[in-house]
């Protein structure tokens, strides 16, 4: 979930300085119980553990509460059982019935991790899983996992396997171009799918049929994993599981004329020294589609190769130098995880190494195949040698290893995590075969670049992902919310590359300084999390904790490599310095919500001319169709939500409306465009000389492609009617929250390739419009759902459609959080921690007309706090620039205010404003690592304040604390209390202040929670 971005907006004389500030978001370091060091993250949806880990090197023993404290020989069962101790922060009522054991991994050093699946009556949940991971005295170290908790929904399914096949079938033929035909689909498995577990969402959890399409014959880069709902016939999700994002960046060589430099005669870096070399072969497609020897492919070789080119290559006569380079590097690849992970080949289990060469899509035979694949069964390279270098080859084949082991989603965090997999170990294996991918020396400067040996532009640089606008940080502005690219699995990845970079190489990036631990220790650690501590769904918070843990758990080991205890300091601070352990800036666009009123209400209420939230029935609307309706009755085109999804998803209470996406789930055949809609049965008259906004909330579910420059195959729009004459797209009075987000595809039957809602909302969102323009006018507003001829998600949900004037003692201006500042304002950049500085971006931005010089190299600042990195000083209309501004006051319990100048040319006063913030006692820390507890009386605890002479706590089920009394803690130097019992269920909030020696109290904390479930 994003973190809260607050807005300054300043103005000066004739608006020609505008200054907006972000805020920096933080979050507390790992917690401490029972005297040592404990990592946790927490799910921010469903507010339940997701990782909880132990040094266990430095404690001496294993978390608290493990079936053996000390050390042992862990098994299955208890595994399970220590994840019973700690099931209910998990999000767990019963692990015994909703866990099933899955397998047992180890590692060279001794770790031992078993992997546990959630189920609901039998019924595996998708991304839903737990491990226990031990070190190698069999002390628990870690346990880690996705659950989708208080799970209640049917299990009998509605929709038919026959039927779930078919219209995954036809929605991967779509998606894809090969026809259905072509397509098969494995047997059909009911699962359940949480969203949330996924990506940032709040759609409910449903009963699904899961299936996974690939190719019947012939060989293209299809492997969908589709979700189609089993209560109601609509796909659910569906993505392609191939990595083919190389041809993005190649430029289009026909094999004939790749220009590469002669392959030399360089040696396999080292022979076998683990295992035996496993089976592979590497075949010739001959620019046509077939694999493995059949159709037109020929065999090359199927020997391990000890050279690139001449005796020893795989064709020794140079006519296919592609497969020398597609053979060579598939092994020299298996010799780098043989020799520093002691894994036997892709699967561990001696995996045959399988290639084709020089292959053709079958449906453009005749148009160089600009890509390279990895399928789950072998590589694949297109024409000629362009892809076939050594990263590339390292790349793919470390995806079958992940696939493997954690078994990462390629969606969203989890296929970012996964494809930076594919990057760390593409380039560790680059960089330790010593040669570039032709048999030369490699080059310094070419060092951390993706892809640098291709015919073609390389495509990621982990030492600057930004080079190639990939984010370094999930603070960039470079962070990828968009559904495209499965979610950013390529974009996003640079969070990872950036950390895995800083860890090998060392550096100064996002505030820390990084002490190079080199190539060995990071693969060393980046393998350990992967196959030990990560679950399939696992986030970039998930990865920070696991790669901490990675290091603490290789030094409980034998340690071959020598990592000490500041190394796995130089790895924490390498997560904080990318941002991994917060969540992305970007994800406030995920799911937009427009404020009520651009403007705070201070208390008051709006003024409503139309509220409806459909808890009372439909009677203020009216369906419609306006194509197809032998297909859809106009009485289903809109249907409340829980009669037509067989569910409740609303905003407010049980009940919203439902659009459905197609006609043909009623039974209306495909084949057919649709177009249907619901209206407001009533107008309303807009009072003259008014402002009046429309709301609603709404979240869309609609089929969307994958390619090209169209989003949506199916999308819906607003429009209105003045005084009953046409209808008008409403678009032109968007105001703020979520607005259309892509063009239609031509073949949906709305007109002229319009822009329209398009994509999944990840649940509701909220729209606003401004009818001013409409005052005096009498006003309709209907609600448009438009279908292509066949393929179809869930559809579209409107709730809370709300009519109404705004406050008039409203103050402020439009945006998060934000408040207009003029010139001598003041700007409160919020609360800081005592010793932890607060850090605001602000941007200058030149709204005038005319050349804009500021004068001074930054800003001037007075009384605790600190302006740096301005940028540069002549800003041309629409121009922006930047500094930081720093509370670093040194006393707490006092606003702190200090005065911020910024000179301009003459023409216009210095801008000036007050800048003000509050320094906080330091954070709190809820005891212990647990936030969920079954006993009436909750144990708190926080650090100690030096001046302190005592401290109160006040504890609430409001986050405003209004009428919440305040508890002094006895004995006064205490730094735990626990509390009066409480009686009722839920989410408490709790926060502690100081008191100082003349008894005055100093401000409070930031507010901590804590969730109670009484037996």
């Amino acid at each position: 979930m994003p973190g809260t971005v607050r807005h300054l907006l300043l103005c000066v004389l004739f608006g020609s300085l505008l200054v907006i500030g972000g805020v920096s978001a933080g979050q507390a370091h790992p917690l401490l119980q029972d005297g040592g060091p404990v990592q946790t993250v927490t799910h921010d949806q469903t507010g339940y553990y997701t990782f909880v880990g132990v040094d266990t090197a430095a404690r001496g023993s294993a978390l608290p509460g493990a079936m053996a404290f000390q050390g042992g020989t862990p098994t299955a069962a208890t595994a399970l059982a220590d994840i019973s101790a700690y099931a209910r922060e998990f999000g767990l009522e019963n692990p015994a019935q909703e866990l099933q054991f899955k397998q047992t991994f180890g590692t060279p050093g001794g770790s031992t991790t078993f992997r546990y699946q959630q189920v609901y009556q039998g019924i595996p949940v998708i991304a839903g899983e737990m491990l226990a991971n031990y070190d190698p005295r069999g002390r628990l170290s870690a346990l880690a996992g996705e659950t989708s908790p208080k799970l209640a929904l049917p299990t009998t399914p509605t929709v038919t396997a026959d039927a779930a096949l078919a219209l995954a079938l036809e929605t991967v033929a779509k998606d894809s171009g090969a026809p259905a035909a072509e397509l098969t689909g494995s047997t059909p498995a009911l699962w359940i799918y949480d969203p949330r577990l996924l990506q940032p969402s709040d759609f409910p959890a449903r009963l699904v049929w899961r299936t996974e399409v690939t190719p019947a014959q012939g060989h293209q880069p299809i492997r969908y994993l589709v979700l189609v709902d089993a209560q109601f016939p609509t796909v659910a999700l569906a993505f392609n599981q191939v990595d083919t994002f190389w041809g993005k960046h190649a430029v289009a060589h026909a094999a004939s004329g790749v220009d590469r430099p002669k392959l030399s005669t360089a040696n396999m870096p080292l022979p076998s020294p683990n295992y035996l070399y496993p089976p592979g072969a590497t075949y010739n497609s001959n620019f046509t589609s077939y694999r493995r020897g059949a159709g037109s492919s020929t065999l090359v070789c199927n020997t391990v190769p000890t050279a690139l080119s001449g005796a020893g290559s795989c064709s020794p006569s140079g006519a296919v130098p592609a497969a020398n380079m597609a053979q060579y590097f598939a092994y020299a690849t298996f010799n780098y995880y043989d020799y520093h992970h002691n894994r036997n080949s892709i699967n561990n289990a001696g995996m045959p190494l399988y290639s084709n060469v020089n292959y053709r899509d079958p449906y453009d035979p005749f148009t160089p195949y600009m890509n390279a694949f990895w399928d789950g069964i072998q590589m694949t390279y297109g024409d000629g040698d362009i892809f076939t270098v050594d990263d590339v080859v390292a790349h793919e084949l470390s995806h079958g290893v992940t696939e493997n082991s954690s078994n990462l989603f390629y969606f969203y965090e989890s296929g970012a995590i996964n494809e930076s997999m594919s990057d760390v170990f593409g380039e560790f294996a680059d960089q330790w075969n010593g040669i570039d991918s032709f048999g030369g020396a490699d080059l310094e400067a070419e060092k951390w670049v993706m892809g640098e040996d291709m015919n073609a532009d390389p495509i990621r640089n982990m030492a600057d992902p930004t080079i190639y606008f990939d984010p370094d940080s999930t603070q960039s502005p470079y962070y990828y919310p968009y559904a495209s690219d499965n979610g950013g699995v390529h974009y996003n990845s640079g969070v990872s590359n950036k950390a895995a970079y800083l860890m090998a190489a060392g550096g100064t990036f996002g505030g820390y300084t990084i002490t190079a631990l080199g190539n060995d220790k990071t693969s060393a650690i980046y393998y350990e999390a992967n196959t030990q501590l990560l679950t399939s769904g696992a986030d970039y918070q998930m990865l920070g904790a696991a790669l901490v843990q990675a290091c603490n758990n290789i030094r409980a080991g034998a340690n071959p490599l020598g990592i000490t205890a500041d190394e796995c300091v130089e790895v924490d601070e390498a997560i904080h310095a990318v941002g991994m352990h917060l969540d992305p800036v970007a994800g406030v666009e995920f799911r937009p919500k427009a404020d009520l009123c651009p403007r705070p209400m201070e208390g008051n209420q709006p003024s409503y001319l139309f509220k409806d939230d459909f808890e009372q029935g439909t009677g203020n609307f009216v369906p419609g169709t306006i194509i197809n309706p032998v297909g859809m009755p106009a009485s289903l085109a809109f249907q409340r939500t829980t009669v037509a999804f067989q569910s409740s998803y609303a905003t407010s209470g049980t009940e919203s409306l439902f659009g459905v996406n197609h006609p043909y789930l009623y039974g209306g055949g495909s084949g057919y465009a649709y177009e249907g809609y619901v209206q407001m049965k009533n107008a309303v008259t807009l009072p003259v000389a008014s402002t009046y906004y429309l709301y609603f909330n709404h979240a869309v579910a609609l089929e969307t492609s994958s390619a090209g420059s169209y989003a949506g195959w199916d999308g819906a729009i607003v429009e209105y009617s003045v005084n009953g004459g046409a209808w008008i797209d409403a678009s032109s009075l968007f105001d703020d929250g979520k607005n259309y987000d892509g063009v239609l595809h031509p073949a949906n039957p709305l007109p002229d390739e319009r822009s329209g809602f398009t994509k999944h909302s990840h649940g509701y969102v909220s729209s606003r419009y401004n009818l001013s323009s409409l005052a005096g006018k009498s006003v309709r507003f209907r609600w448009i759902i438009a279908a292509d001829s066949y393929g179809s998600y869930w559809g579209w949900f409107l709730d809370d459609v709300q009519i109404y004037q705004c406050p008039s003692g409203a103050v402020g201006t439009a945006g998060q959080e934000g408040m207009n500042v003029p010139s001598g304002g003041t700007y409160n950049l919020g609360m800081t921690y005592l010793g932890q500085p607060t850090t605001r971006t602000i941007t200058v931005s030149n709204t005038g007309v005319l050349d804009l010089l500021l004068l001074s190299a930054a800003p001037t600042v007075s009384t605790g706090f600190t302006a740096t990195n301005f940028g540069q000083t002549i800003l041309a209309p629409g121009e922006s620039t930047t500094f930081d501004l720093t509370c670093q006051a040194a006393a707490a319990g006092t606003p702190v205010t200090g005065t911020v100048s910024i000179a301009s040319d003459g023409i216009v006063n210095p801008f000036t404003f007050k800048a003000a913030c509050t320094v906080m006692v330091s954070g709190t820390t809820a005891y212990p690592t647990r936030n969920y507890f079954t006993l009436p009386n909750v144990p708190l605890s926080w650090n100690r304040i030096p001046w302190a002479t005592g401290y109160e706590v006040q504890v609430s089920q409001s986050p405003a604390f209004t009428g919440a009394p305040i508890f002094a803690v006895d004995p006064p130097g205490a730094l735990t209390m626990t509390t009066p019992p409480l009686t009722v269920d839920g989410l408490y909030y709790w926060r502690v202040r100081a008191i100082r020696a003349n008894g005055t109290p100093g401000a409070w904390s930031a507010a901590d929670t804590f969730f109670l479930n009484l037996p």
